[in-house]
């Protein structure tokens, strides 16, 4: 309708300006008429220059129209046309605008959801162009490439080149600590163009639990097979030496001794049995929030007499903590053996307890300037019955580190020989 309108009042200028220079021509020889010839003349001039700017006013709006859709410039305005005929066409290129304004706003928001999930899951996402830069990266990746080396300090992206399809690669993080990387390759062409997805999954957790599910397997087999092989050596050893005692028979006193060493042997793999036992026994916890500052404070007076000589530091960023009381009171108790026996030879003696919330973890710290670990002990240190102390069973910081896992958090533990030993408990932000 508009451009029939437009084609009308272009078809009607023209013909009042061909009708004019018509009375011109009839004119131009009627020297009497050379004022109305003049204003003929004029009023041509006038047609002409009307017309012209009527189809440059067009073209003009619809070079603004074309320019703000090419642009995405949503904020370009046209307003009501002088012209009638004109009036729906510009409502038609505004309307135009504010459709496509609209749908890009439900891109844009679409976008930045997509974005907001990605960043949340807790697999690593990187897509590669076909020069190999950065499309997208999620959090856990860009931190994976902060935090995560490989082979010879090679970052994350460095080792992309190695992987096809799915591979596990190893590396360490940060603190020292090894990691399994699960790695998915998937390959794909958008708009013609190559592009490379890549997804990091941390298995390191999962070997974890599944070697300390083999452990448990395998004591809960030991303690059992052991503990009825001892008990019944242990009530005869005890039988016979009440009868010896009795009956008093001469000459038997090296049997008498043996017997004893016997039953004193049995008791002692006994209860060296039941310590282990004790660490598959564990409760499932029962999660609450509770002051830590007042929690470590009890265990402190615990230790009251021990901590004498040694300077013990407290942090709380954070007052409250969701975890067992029970078992992170077992937890730390054995962590603070751990320290006071490690100061015990030095001279210089300090314990800080550092208690922040990080990301989606809370971090309970606790570290000793004590003897600390080489390379070769830290790698073990986790591993159930592993221990350097003659007197130790190996199982507080396995003990610990089950702990941990039942919350759904981790441990991490860091060490520098004769410098420090630092172990953080992180429990999630979110309720088990």
């Amino acid at each position: 309708m508009a451009y029939n309108k437009f084609s009308l009042y272009i078809v009607l200028r023209i013909l009042l300006i061909l009708l004019n220079l018509i009375g011109l021509a009839y004119l131009f020889d009627r020297g009497d008429l050379l004022y109305t010839l003049f204003a003929l003349a004029v009023l041509v001039i006038a047609q002409t220059i009307s017309l012209v700017r009527f189809v440059n006013k067009t073209n003009h709006e619809l070079s603004k129209f074309i320019l703000a859709l090419r642009d995405t410039d949503y904020t370009a305005k046209f307003s009501k046309a002088d012209n009638e005929s004109f009036a729906l066409l510009y409502e038609r290129f505004q309307n135009t605008l504010d459709f496509y304004k609209t749908k890009e706003t439900k891109y844009e928001a679409q976008f930045l959801f997509i974005q907001e999930l990605i960043d949340n899951i807790e697999t690593g996402l990187l897509a590669l162009d076909e020069n190999n830069k950065i499309v997208l990266i999620n959090q856990v990746a860009r931190q994976m490439r902060i935090d995560y080396q490989f082979g010879n300090n090679q970052g994350l992206i460095s080792i992309l080149g190695q992987i096809n399809d799915s591979q596990i690669v190893s590396g360490q993080n940060s603190s020292g600590q090894k990691v399994e990387l699960l790695v998915n390759q998937s390959s794909f062409r958008l708009l013609d163009k190559p592009q490379t997805i890549y997804t990091f999954k941390d298995i390191s957790s999962p070997l974890e639990s599944k070697e300390i599910a083999s452990w448990q397997k395998l004591i809960r087999i030991l303690a059992h097979e052991i503990i009825n092989s001892l008990t019944p050596i242990t009530s005869l050893s005890e039988t016979t030496l009440l009868i010896l005692k009795k009956t008093k028979p001469t000459g038997l006193e090296d049997i008498e001794l043996s017997l004893k060493t016997i039953k004193d042997r049995s008791e002692g793999l006994l209860s060296f049995m039941e310590d282990y036992r004790k660490m598959i026994k564990l409760p499932q916890p029962k999660p609450e929030w509770f002051d830590i500052k007042e929690k470590i404070r009890g265990i402190l007076n615990l230790f009251q007499s021990q901590l004498d000589t040694i300077e013990v530091f407290e942090v709380y960023e954070q007052k409250e903590i969701f975890a067992d009381p029970v078992l992170l009171e077992q937890t730390l108790v054995n962590l603070f053996t751990n320290s006071i026996q490690a100061l015990e030879d030095q001279e210089e003696k300090s314990i800080t307890v550092k208690f922040f919330c990080e990301k989606s973890w809370m971090n309970l710290s606790l570290r000793d300037s004590g003897i600390g670990m080489d390379q070769d002990v830290l790698s073990k240190a986790l591993v159930p019955f592993f221990t350097t102390k003659n007197t130790g069973s190996g199982i507080g910081l396995s003990l610990v580190q089950q702990i941990l896992n039942l919350h759904g958090g981790r441990v991490e533990l860091v060490s520098e020989e004769n410098k420090f030993t630092q172990i953080t408990l992180l429990f999630p932000m979110t309720k088990i």
